[in-house]
């Protein structure tokens, strides 16, 4: 268990605009739907389920990195 206060393993409300969740899910399945993560997060934002810290990492980090690496698979 963690100590301190921390929020590992918890779920969280999205930090994130709508405009912002929106623009991730039109650009990862603009992407043909290549990281499982990604997946589930898209998932996740089109229920209006909260994300955890993990969760809002990934999107930030892998979709990038999708776009680089040009669809071939989730580099995170």
């Amino acid at each position: 268990m963690c100590r301190g206060g921390g929020k590992e393993g918890r779920a969280i409300k999205p930090e994130l605009s709508s405009e912002k969740t929106e623009e991730f899910i039109r650009r990862y399945y603009a992407l043909g739907k290549r990281c499982f993560m990604c997946e589930r997060i898209a998932k996740k934002i089109e229920q209006k389920q909260p994300l955890s810290d993990g969760e809002l990492y990934h999107m930030r980090v892998c979709l990038p990195a999708l776009e680089k690496t040009g669809k071939q698979g989730s580099p995170v």
